[in-house]
């Protein structure tokens, strides 16, 4: 008996606000490097920090410590990329850099040599407590020169933002350091194993405290920090479940084994002021604080959901919460204007991502399935009250096509709309350099858009199109406000659907749904052959913008029921999931999109009859239990159009497969499908795949054999 699992629905809604949309004005390569660190002023001056390999360097004006076995260049750009000055630190092999509110300039991190890095007079610290330590030094703002250097007594955990500066002078770090911890200073705060450690220095270098604390297990790790006028500070990170919260806490636990947690310590660091657990997963959450002490930070969840909160001064409101699903700003910038605006650049892969007064169209992922890759560049602007500003996919030219974990180590943005961005490609492949280029945000020129995105409708996941593909359209002014279902009228699907037409290459669609946000629609297969196509939308006589996307061979996805399983269904005819697991050894039928052309090829929207199509492409079922390496190929005893499904609708009938042994009584097993092209090319669906329910063998029937 046939099952659908067409039609796919998401609902938005966005907050209703006049204002201009901001857009890229512009880019412009800054210098081509290896290994670079970077820090960004408001007005857009530019620092950045490295080995002497890897970047043409001028000639240093001022020099500190030994440089005769390792150094670090630092040097501060104009608007034109050209160096301001160029300081040399000896004995410090790389740093992060950080700047405060005066314009001076913090290079920060591991690894400094005792024998060779050099102190200043009035210093923390003029000794390493080990071989190669930690390390701080301050520059003037305007020429370079050494305010100060010292070692810092640890040998810890740093990270990019594990640096601030209050707006009196004074520098934080927060760092989390398994082996070499320093003693607490007398009368700061000493709680459980202390492995949360924050250091607080006076402008001049000397220390004012060195504060720990964590829950007794000491599993506590920092990953960001932020100073208040006060001098109180921020500290956002995660940590084990016993982890110290205080009596205010908005979350006083966690039932997570490990957990996002933000804190606060007093100007002295002799007590928490507050401390609580956080609902998202902590480990690249960020944080920032405005001139009136309002606390903001971004974070993610294991859901795909990307958080930003703005808090109380005193952390125990939470003055207002936006979740953007589908979506990351985990460890990505953002910055809080004078007024309590928020700019953030953020990251997704799905074609269903949120928008409001969108600017720009999602663009063809670069590297389609690389686990290097984040996705679509998004821009996100909330005003002071939470009210959601714009939400938008952000064009990136090239070399910049898309965002990626090298931008991630070290992500830079400035309130008025400056940002650092880093080419995910190497642009000079001989010499193994990648560009570093400035970017500028402001109001858009043109109006906003109304098609957002189109993709997969199976994984909702940035794609190219393939010929019978049955894909997702998200927009605004798409179709009706009420959703219209298509029905089969002579065993074929309407081309119009309650006013709303779409086209490929100029060629008619066949419509699944309609609504004012989403379209259905099934590719032409007459694509097959182009290289591109350009997607277009009319609703009631007026058109949209047109997407231009890349045309490939095959385009998988596999679909996915509300429980989050794999659209699976057993031998028995149960639909799979962990209350119907299916057998070892019996045969289920996988529902798919995308698998490329068939032959003779179906009449577009049409109903597929007997005989069967047969699929050009050849298919292969990959089953992998979660958290293993071993992978599973299951035997495909049948892939092709789903029989009297409207043709675009795949099925492949397959044998489950011996899997590993494993101790739970349904092990989280994920299913991935690779399409073998007829130019021995593959594509897969996306990394990890789909669950679906097996039962182990021995354990019981689950479905039959």
């Amino acid at each position: 008996m046939p099952t659908r699992f067409i039609v796919l629905c998401c609902c938005l809604a966005p907050v209703t606000r006049a204002q201009t949309p901001w857009s890229l004005q512009n880019l412009r390569p800054l210098t081509q490097y290896t290994s670079l660190s970077t820090a960004l002023s408001p007005n857009g001056d530019v620092y950045i920090a490295g080995p002497p390999v890897g970047f043409h360097w001028p000639q240093p004006t001022r020099t500190i410590g030994d440089t005769s076995s390792e150094e670090i260049l630092i040097s501060k750009l104009d608007a034109s990329g050209n160096p301001i000055y160029v300081t040399v630190i000896g004995g410090a092999p790389s740093g992060f850099l950080a700047l405060d509110a005066a314009g001076n300039l913090y290079v920060y991190g591991n690894g400094a040599n005792a024998s060779t890095f050099a102190t200043t007079p009035g210093a923390f610290s003029a000794k390493a407590s080990v071989t190669f330590g930690d390390y701080v030094c301050k520059l003037h703002a305007a020429d370079g020169s050494i305010l100060f250097c010292s070692f810092l007594e640890t040998s810890g955990l740093f990270g990019t933002g594990s640096l601030a500066a209050d707006p009196m002078g004074n520098v934080y770090f927060a760092e989390s350091g398994p082996t070499h911890y320093a003693t607490p200073t007398q009368g700061a705060l000493a709680l459980g194993a202390r492995a949360v450690q924050v250091t607080k220095l006076d402008p001049v270098g000397a220390i004012i405290y060195r504060a720990e604390f964590s829950g007794p297990q000491g599993k506590g790790y920092p990953t960001n920090i932020a100073a208040d006028a006060e001098g109180d500070v921020w500290v956002t990170g995660y940590a084990a479940p016993d982890f110290p919260t205080t009596p205010d806490a908005l979350l006083p636990s966690t039932p997570q084994t490990i957990a996002g947690f933000l804190s606060k310590l007093n100007p002295s660091g002799t007590a928490l002021l507050y401390s609580t657990f956080t609902d998202g997963f902590g480990s690249a959450a960020r944080v920032a604080v405005d001139g009136v002490g309002n606390v903001y930070e971004t974070d993610g969840t294991n859901a795909g959901t990307a958080i930003l909160r703005k808090y109380s001064p005193e952390g125990t409101a939470i003055l207002y919460k936006l979740d953007l699903a589908n979506s990351t700003l985990a460890g990505l910038p953002f910055a809080v204007d004078a007024l309590g605006e928020v700019t953030a650049l953020g990251a997704t892969t799905s074609v269903n991502f949120p928008t409001y007064h969108p600017v720009d169209a999602c663009g063809p992922p670069s590297f389609p399935g690389s686990l290097g890759s984040l996705g679509d560049w998004v821009l996100i602007r909330v005003d002071a009250a939470g009210k959601l500003l714009e939400s938008t996919f952000l064009s990136i030219p090239a070399p910049y096509p898309q965002l990626s974990t090298e931008f991630v180590r070290y992500p830079q943005m400035a309130a008025n709309g400056y940002f650092l961005i880093t080419s995910t490609a190497m642009t000079n492949l001989a010499a193994g350099f990648r560009q570093l280029g400035i970017g500028r945000l402001g109001p858009a020129a043109g109006p906003p858009i109304n098609l957002s995105c189109a993709g997969n409708a199976a994984n909702v996941r940035l794609a190219a199109l393939a010929p019978g593909e049955i894909v997702s359209l998200f927009g605004n002014g798409l179709g009706p406000a009420s959703p219209v279902s298509a029905q089969l009228a002579n065993n074929r699907l309407p081309f119009n659907l309650a006013g709303t037409q779409v086209t490929f290459a100029g060629i008619p669609a066949p419509l699944l749904y309609s609504s004012d946000s989403q379209i259905n629609a099934i590719v032409p297969w007459e694509i097959q052959g182009l290289s591109t196509a350009d997607v277009c939308v009319i609703y009631q006589s007026n058109s949209t913008n047109c997407m231009t996307m890349d045309v490939a061979n095959a385009a998988p996805g596999i679909f996915q029921l509300p429980s989050g399983y794999a659209a699976v269904v057993n031998q028995d005819g149960a639909i799979n999931g962990p209350r119907n697991p299916a057998a070892i050894g019996s045969i289920v039928s996988l529902y798919v999109t995308g698998l490329g052309p068939l032959s003779p090829t179906p009449v577009d929207g049409s109903v597929v009859g007997l005989p069967l199509p047969a699929l050009a492409n050849r298919v292969r079922v990959d089953f992998q239990q979660y958290a293993q390496h071993a992978v599973a190929s299951g035997q495909v005893l049948y892939a092709g159009p789903a029989p009297l499904e409207v043709a675009g609708l795949y099925q492949i009938n397959l044998l489950i497969p011996e899997l590993p042994v494993s101790q739970a009584p349904i092990p989280l097993t994920m299913v991935q499908i690779e399409v073998d092209l007829a130019d021995g090319n593959s594509v897969r669906t996306a990394v990890p795949g789909l669950p679906i329910a097996i039962q182990p063998a021995g354990a019981g029937n689950g479905a039959p054999p």
